[in-house]
C-alpha cells in the first residue's frame, strides 16, 4: 500500500478518534496507542491511466465515523477486467466506489458496498439524513442500514469549471459549489442534509475556491489576499467583514464553521472567534508549527482536532532554502471548555 495513503489514513483515524473515549487507550505516560490495525482499502500503486498515476487525485480514498461505534473506508478502484454497472453515471467506465463499514472498536468488517463511478468526485459523507454517496455529478442518499432515500442529479462540470461539495459540521446543510474557472464565478445550491431538497441558489462572483467552510446558516471565507475573514448568509451576496488575519499561511486562515455561530482558524494560534468578530479563545502553537491546513471537527461542534506540522529550514549559499517536514502532531480541543485536551 502507498506510503502517503497509509500516512493519510492513520492521520485521519487518530485525529477523528481522538475524543472518543470508547475507542482509544493510553499508556501510562499518556501516549496513546492503536486498539488495532487493519488494511482494507485496496493496493491503489497499479492503477495508472494515460500513465498517470491516479493517487494523484485527493478524494479516491476516504475515512468517516458514522458514529462512536462505526465507521466508513472508502476508496475508487480500478478494475480494467470489468465494466461498471449501467446504473454509473459513464456506462463504460471501469472504476467503482467501494465501501467498507467497520466496527470502531475491533475493527470487523460489518458490511460492504460498491458502485458504479468516475475517477474523479467520489467520496462518502455522513449527514443528519444518514450516508451520503457521491459519484461523479450524483448525490445519493442512504438511510444508515442503506436504504436509499433519495437522489440528485448535479449539472456535469464543463471543460472549465469544478464540482465542491461541503458539509456543515452538524450534517445538517451541505452546499454544491460548481465553479466556472473562465468566468471566475460560483454556482451555489444549497440542499437539506436530511432530505437533499434544495433550499437556496445563487450565484456569486468573484468564485469561492476552497478556502472556505458552511454552517447551517451560511459561509465563513478567507478574502482573495487571506488578509480578512469575511461572512455571509447563504443566498446574501454582500460579505461582512468578521476579523483580521494575521498574514498569509497555506491553510491556516481558512475558517472553519463549528456552528453557526462559531468558527475556527489561525497560523500562529488555533483561534476560536464568534461570527460577530469576537475572540473566544486562543491558544498559541508551538515554535516551528503551523497548520497543515487540515481541520476535523465533531458532529454538533464541540471537539476539534487540528494537524500541525513541524518543519526544519535549511539555508544554502547559492540557492533558495529547503524545507523539511520532520513531524505532525494532531491537536484536540474541547471548544465547550475552550482548551486544548
Amino acid at each position: 500500500m502507498p506510503k502517503n495513503i497509509i500516512c493519510g489514513i492513520i492521520l485521519w483515524l487518530v485525529s477523528a478518534i481522538g475524543w472518543l473515549s470508547a475507542a482509544q487507550s493510553k499508556l501510562p505516560g499518556g501516549e496513546m496507542i492503536p486498539l488495532w490495525s487493519k488494511e482494507v482499502v485496496p493496493d491503489l500503486s497499479r492503477s495508472r491511466i494515460f500513465g498517470r498515476s491516479l493517487l494523484l487525485d485527493s478524494n479516491r480514498t476516504g475515512l468517516v465515523f458514522l458514529d462512536d461505534k462505526q465507521l466508513f473506508a472508502y476508496a475508487v478502484d480500478h478494475d480494467l477486467g470489468q465494466l461498471s454497472s449501467r446504473d454509473s453515471p459513464e456506462i463504460s467506465s471501469p472504476f467503482r466506489l467501494h465501501l467498507w463499514l467497520l466496527d470502531a472498536n475491533s475493527g470487523n468488517v460489518v458490511l460492504t458496498k460498491d458502485w458504479g463511478t468516475r475517477v474523479h468526485e467520489s467520496d462518502v459523507r455522513v449527514t443528519s439524513g444518514g450516508v451520503l454517496v457521491r459519484t461523479g455529478e450524483t448525490l445519493q442518499l442512504y438511510s444508515r442500514d442503506f436504504t436509499q432515500i433519495q437522489d440528485v442529479a448535479l449539472p456535469p462540470p464543463g471543460h472549465n469549471s469544478v464540482l465542491i461539495i461541503s458539509v456543515s459540521a452538524s450534517g445538517r446543510t451541505l452546499m454544491a459549489n460548481q465553479i466556472h474557472q473562465k468566468l471566475n464565478v460560483s454556482h451555489l445550491e444549497v440542499f437539506d442534509g436530511g432530505t437533499l431538497k434544495q433550499r437556496f441558489s445563487w450565484d456569486q462572483v468573484p468564485a469561492l475556491y476552497h478556502n472556505y467552510s458552511i454552517s447551517d446558516d451560511g459561509v465563513a471565507a478567507t478574502s482573495f489576499n487571506s488578509r480578512r475573514i469575511v461572512a455571509a448568509e447563504f443566498g446574501d451576496k454582500s460579505w461582512k467583514v468578521v476579523a483580521d488575519t494575521n498574514g498569509f499561511c497555506a491553510g491556516g486562515n481558512v475558517p472553519t464553521l463549528v456552528t453557526n455561530e462559531w468558527f475556527v482558524s489561525g497560523c500562529n494560534a488555533l483561534s476560536l472567534m464568534s461570527i460577530d468578530g469576537r475572540v473566544l479563545m486562543a491558544d498559541f502553537f508551538a515554535s516551528g508549527e503551523t497548520p497543515s491546513g487540515k481541520t476535523a471537527v465533531a458532529q454538533g461542534g464541540r471537539f476539534v482536532a487540528v494537524s500541525l506540522d513541524s518543519k526544519t529550514v535549511t539555508k544554502h549559499l547559492l540557492t533558495e532554502a529547503s524545507v523539511r517536514l520532520t513531524g505532525t502532531r494532531i491537536a484536540v480541543y474541547d471548544l465547550f471548555q475552550k482548551k486544548r485536551i
